[in-house]
């Protein structure tokens, strides 16, 4: 290269020999080689994911959740991962079809509905295909959409709340800090399909950009 700097590789094998097409068998014979002649602790196993996660293996809720809500398990640690709707208030799913993103809902919907009363969150659902109908904890939903026509009123009437909600400047420092200049349960919209919702001529969802 520019810098002049040497490289050196080797062949993970102990055989002598400098072909390639058999490593894997090579490698696998140094590997039990070392292991044999080895009298120290071995090196701890690699932790791996599980194949499969199910809902009732994640966290019950906790007290001390507020607005976090587990949705698998992490690679880095293998502990519960949580999406933590008080730091991040926007969450996107990207998947090809039949992937698990209207389960993805489902599980976020509900773990919020387990972890807050619903004086404190509410649920609004646009899902044409009606994936989520009957899925989700109703004394908590407050709009359910299954069309365009649907979603425009919903949509409506929760542009009318956002707004009453848009701090003034009366609002202080503080009360921006703590959101206290409004009163009223945290609303949570959940989107299925946004593909076929924005494919529309018009999209409903629009209103809600600002």
């Amino acid at each position: 290269g520019r810098d002049k700097l040497h490289f050196l590789g080797a062949l993970p094998r102990i055989d002598g020999v400098s072909r390639t097409d058999d490593l894997s068998e090579a490698a696998g014979r140094l590997v039990s080689a070392v292991s044999k002649a080895w009298a120290g602790p071995p090196a701890p196993p690699v932790r791996l994911l599980p194949r499969m996660v199910t809902a009732d293996r994640l966290p019950e809720p906790a007290a001390d959740d507020g607005w976090r809500v587990p949705i698998g398990i992490g690679e880095s640690d293998l502990a519960p991962y949580h999406l933590d709707f008080a730091v991040d208030q926007h969450f996107y799913a990207f998947g090809d079809s039949e992937c698990g993103k209207s389960g993805m809902l489902r599980l976020i919907g509900n773990g919020v509905t387990a972890r807050q009363p619903r004086e404190r969150a509410r649920l609004l659902v646009a899902d044409y295909r009606r994936s989520l109908l009957g899925e989700l904890e109703e004394s908590h939903l407050a709009g359910y959409a299954a069309s365009a026509t649907a979603l425009n009123d919903l949509v409506a009437q929760l542009v009318g709340t956002l707004r009453s909600r848009l701090p003034g400047p009366e609002v202080t420092p503080a009360q921006l800090r703590e959101r206290s200049w409004w009163s009223g349960p945290e609303l949570f919209l959940l989107v299925d399909d946004y593909d076929m919702i924005a494919g529309q001529s018009l999209n409903p969802l629009l209103p809600l950009a600002e």
